[in-house]
């Protein structure tokens, strides 16, 4: 029952401290201790209310946890032992202990679903804590020391909270800007968690260094500082503090000129993430110089919580060349400006006759339409909330309309069995615009309890297929389904396994994939399918359980279809099959790079013609574009690729490929979540010839990261989506 907290410790590892206040000074007693298994218990204290005078202990001993649950000092008490729950498999596989206490009573007022995982401390400088956490003190005393987590959901008087009956959900450990959240020894040294107390804003995880002329992140968080390194309570913010809320930076930098006035900036941070997360880039100001600079942080908009201010003494770094900037190419003939300029277009496509640009982003939020041509949008689109998506719009084949699968997950808690339940419950719907008139459809409604995770149209634009995937409980696996519906007659039906736009051009035939997403219990299995009954024409297994094998696409004449074999573990080299497009008979196959260290992965497309299938082959250290010719079954050239390439386009002819890269980052952008365009190296297209009679041909962007890139139907245009933007070039030049 502890996955969801599993999900919610992911995401919320990047959200870390603020400031611990003074130690809580209180007598640290406890009435009555139980016999323990071990010799060595540990201690660990959570106070409630705005005094902390609500006291509830915790003592870990081995595989169980004691817990004060009405807060009178008795451990020996029914129901105050608590068992480590077994780990579920695919989720805990490491060394630690997992204890779901559930409800706890004090003071009068009841706090729910309480979860501690006790996780080590060697694994929580992975990810986005890395260079963030130091814990080789504790590790040297102890290699395998264990980091706490806690969840709770509070009562918190006066907050109206979006957990379970208007309580407040707030997150503990395992660590924050004063260290690594751990049990103590003894009880006058326990750490204490201060749940519902006075409410404060400061920085998460760390405090930037800021540079002259460059973005740094600003990430913070509103909790309650405790008492011990790791302590801070972390409050969430989902459906507890009003969107339309934002903290506030006022900075004050020294000048860059000796003699002249401070320099002062006052930022308000726009974005939000992870549950706990309030961030955004922040750049020095004009005028300002190296050495040290002055931060309040505050929370003015939300007044219900009465958040109090912090202040912070930043270093500013002198400036440093950065990217250099680089002439744009003298065709590019324009950059068509997305609404949302902090997002990465990641979707650009032309229509059929060519005089059209559709674009979307990693955002999620707006579909822009353009007659490019005259550098004039034509529909704005807002979308619905949803978990973002990397390729989450659709267009139909004759571009009459466009589908947008909306996924909306919910926690909720519930009772069951006198314990309580986490589940995830998902609901959503496609919803679909009418392109010539911008005006929206009635949305297609997913089955009861699931939502879309994608949508692919067929190429005669009758079905629509999409992967529903359906609500879950703490502890079970992921479960989806394909669907497809006939949207002449509304008909739905079922498919078992996931699909991933693999549609035969003649739309009789879709590819269906069935793997295991935690711990793999059977091969993957591969079938095609008929659209029309549903029923099975051909089905393939894969070699073994360790792997992913997933139908990719179609050749231009149906006569083939790619599958794509990629391992579980490293050392395995990813692989593409080619299988008879109605018998999935083998045709020949790919094997790419071994790497002992790494997984590598490919993605595919064929040609136009269908003379060639296009690898694009990466690793860690390596991007490869490999063409395949598939009369001859083998790869007839390999050319090496720039670093962040991840998506490519071939021209209408056949004869060019284009593919989007763009250099690395510098040392201190490498890990940024958000970095700032202007601080990014330009990116660019490069144009291969397929034959190799021509030396590759590179396109420099402005600044910016990598998005898409899309031929238009006579091939002399080229789309390229960046940050906040479609650079739009002439081929013919």
């Amino acid at each position: 029952m502890f996955r969801p907290i599993l999900i919610a410790l992911g995401l919320v590892l990047s959200a870390c401290a603020l400031h611990a206040a003074d130690p809580l000074k209180f007598e640290r007693v406890l009435k009555k201790e139980p016999a323990y298994q071990t010799k060595t218990p540990k201690y660990a204290l959570l106070a409630f209310g705005p005094a902390a005078t609500d006291r509830v202990w915790l003592v870990w001993d081995g595989d169980a946890l004691y817990v004060d649950r009405n807060g009178d000092g008795d451990l020996t008490e029914p129901g105050e032992r608590v068992a480590a729950s077994k780990p579920k498999a695919g989720w805990v596989r490491e060394e630690g202990h997992t204890f779901e206490v559930g409800d706890l009573r004090v003071g009068g007022r009841a706090h729910k679903a309480l979860n501690i995982l006790l996780m080590p401390v060697a694994t929580i400088g992975r990810g986005a804590l890395v260079g963030r956490v130091d814990a080789s003190a504790i590790l040297a005393k102890d290699p395998k020391a264990l980091a706490a987590y806690l969840t709770i959901e509070v009562e918190v008087p006066g907050i109206k909270g979006g957990a379970s009956g208007g309580r407040v959900q707030y997150l503990a450990g395992p660590v924050d800007l004063d260290g690594v959240l751990q049990f103590a020894d003894k009880l006058a040294s326990a750490p204490v968690v201060h749940f519902g107390g006075p409410l404060q804003v400061s920085f998460c995880a760390d405090r930037p260094t800021m540079r002259v002329d460059r973005g740094s992140e600003f990430v913070l968080a509103v909790g309650t500082p405790g008492s011990g390194p790791g302590t801070t309570a972390y409050l969430s913010y989902e459906d507890t503090i009003p969107k339309a809320a934002c903290p506030v930076a006022e900075i004050t930098f020294q000048p860059a000129k000796a003699g002249d006035p401070l320099v002062k900036e006052k930022i308000v941070l726009t974005e939000r993430c992870c549950g706990a997360n309030f961030y955004d880039r922040v750049r020095t100001a004009a005028g300002a110089g190296p050495g040290t600079a002055d931060v309040t942080l505050s929370f003015p908009d939300w007044r219900e919580g009465d958040v109090a201010s912090s202040t912070h003494n930043l270093t500013v770094l002198p400036g440093r060349p950065g990217a250099k900037v680089e002439p744009a190419e003298p065709n590019l003939m324009t950059s068509l400006v997305y609404p949302n300029r902090k997002a990465v277009v990641r979707t650009v496509a032309f229509s059929p006759d060519g005089r059209r640009l559709c674009a979307s982003s990693d955002s999620a939020d707006v579909v822009q339409v353009w007659d490019w041509a005259a550098k004039k949008a034509l529909h704005t689109i807002e979308l619905p909330p949803s978990r973002p998506r990397n390729k989450h719009v659709t267009l139909a084949p004759d571009w009459k309309t466009l589908y947008v699968p909306v996924e909306r997950l919910s926690i909720l808690n519930v009772e069951r069995d006198g314990k309580g339940v986490t589940k995830v419950a998902a609901e959503g719907e496609i919803h679909s615009w009418d392109l010539t008139s911008g005006k929206e459809n009635e949305p297609i409604r997913s089955p009861a309890d699931t939502s879309p995770r994608g949508a692919w149209v067929s190429p005669d634009g009758r079905f629509l297929a999409s992967q529903e995937a359906a609500g879950y409980e703490a502890g079970q696996k992921l479960r989806s389904a394909a669907v497809v519906r006939n949207l002449e007659t509304g008909k739905l039906w079922k498919l078992d396994g996931s699909v991933d736009s693999a549609f035969s051009p003649d739309s009789q035939l879709i590819g269906v994939s069935r793997f295991d997403l935690g711990d793999p219990v059977a091969p993957p299995v591969i079938k095609l399918v008929d659209v029309a009954s549903g029923r099975e024409r051909a089905k393939l297994e894969g070699p073994d359980k360790d792997c992913y094998l997933t139908l990719w696409l179609f050749s231009p004449d149906g006569a083939l279809v790619t599958a794509h074999l990629q391992g579980r573990k490293p050392g395995r080299p990813s692989e593409i099959w080619f299988r008879d497009g109605r018998t999935l008979a083998d045709r020949g196959r790919f094997v790419g790079t071994t790497d002992p260290k790494d997984v590598s992965w490919c993605l595919g497309h064929f040609s136009p013609d269908g003379r060639y299938y296009l690898i694009l082959e990466a690793g860690k250290k390596f991007r490869k574009l490999h063409v395949w010719d598939v009369a001859a079954g083998k790869v007839v050239r390999t050319f090496d690729v720039g670093p962040n390439a991840w998506q490519m386009a071939p021209s209408p002819d056949g004869k060019t490929v284009a593919i989007g890269w763009a250099p690395e980052r510098d040392a201190e952008q490498a890990d940024a979540r958000d970095p700032d365009p202007q601080d990014l190296p330009q990116p660019r297209v490069t144009l291969f010839d397929l034959a190799g009679a021509r030396p590759p041909r590179t396109l420099i962007a402005p600044h910016g990261r990598v998005g898409t890139v899309a031929f238009s139907p006579d091939g002399k245009t080229l789309a390229f989506g960046s940050s906040g933007a479609v650079h739009v070039f002439d081929l013919t030049k």
